[in-house]
């Protein structure tokens, strides 16, 4: 650093005024919110895979039993 670099004015010779800082800011808040909206996503997904799993464990559990429907699952009841 030489002493004329105290003295001097005008644009910063970086360029990070006002403006970009300004950008700058607004972009990481963009970042930011897609990573939680990416989060949120997993998330989820993942509730929905163990969904079957917590019925089965709750009822487990609490010693309920679910009725058991005749013929293969999916199948529609007898009318």
């Amino acid at each position: 650093m030489t002493p004329d670099d105290d003295t001097r004015t005008g644009p910063d010779p970086a360029r990070f005024g006002p403006a970009l800082a300004h950008h700058a800011w607004r972009l990481s808040g963009r970042i930011v919110a897609g990573v939680g909206q990416l989060l949120l996503w997993i998330l989820t997904g993942i509730g929905r895979l163990l969904r079957p799993v917590a019925a089965r464990v709750a009822d487990r559990l609490t010693g309920a039993r679910r009725a058991q429907q005749p013929g293969p699952p999916g199948a529609a009841p007898p009318a």
